[in-house]
């Protein structure tokens, strides 16, 4: 049975736009990926002003993941020592919230990020602690005693005369500023007092 030059064209056609679909002709994608949004936030963060030096930026440039909760801070320490670093800090804890409920053993009690980084060390609980909020230089301690900040072989503690606070939201960020710690005693190398601010972002579940 023989065909028209019509059919034969009709089916040459057929086949033709078969062979288009089933070799993947389809478009490329005219946009990026979703897994090139974080380097957009990045873009937008040092956009808005973000320095290295900065919680966000260190968040952007990847050193904070929430395996599960890290906490990514900045420290200064101005006075009789002159120190200002970025830090990271884990805690054992399964999700941020769960770190705001207040030590695990002592829920009357927040162990504050540790800023270990170079030679500077600190050590902040915050006693009676009620939740997120505001609280005072005085209602604060350490682990290891007293509130202290360490700095090489040189402690600074906190006085009657020492101000500041402590601030935790309820996202788990927060900040510790600390004016006029003192001299832990004779030992210390460096005897005039310092002021400390730390702040940190909370990235976790």
């Amino acid at each position: 049975m023989s065909r028209s030059p019509r059919n034969v064209s009709l089916a040459l056609c057929l086949a033709a736009l078969l062979a288009a679909c089933s070799g993947g002709g389809s478009p490329a994608p005219t946009s990026a990926p979703a897994a090139s949004a974080p380097a957009a936030s990045a873009a937008s963060a040092a956009s808005a002003g973000a320095t290295a030096s900065s919680p966000a930026a260190t968040a952007a440039a990847g050193a904070c993941s929430g395996t599960p909760v890290t906490f990514c801070g900045h420290i200064k320490i101005s006075g009789g020592v002159a120190k200002e670093a970025d830090f990271t800090s884990g805690i054992f804890s399964l999700s941020c919230s769960a770190w705001l409920k207040g030590n695990k053993d002592d829920a009357t009690r927040l162990t504050l990020p540790i800023a270990l980084v170079g030679d500077i060390n600190t050590d902040t609980v915050v006693q009676d602690y009620k939740g997120p909020g505001s609280y005072d230089v005085a209602s604060l301690a350490g682990n290891l005693g007293g509130f202290q900040v360490a700095v090489g072989t040189d402690r600074f503690i906190t006085n009657d005369s020492t101000a500041g606070s402590a601030k935790v939201a309820a996202d788990g960020s927060g900040s510790v500023t600390a004016k006029g710690m003192v001299a832990a005693g004779d030992g210390n190398k460096v005897k005039t007092p310092i002021d400390m601010s730390m702040s940190w972002t909370c990235y976790g579940p």
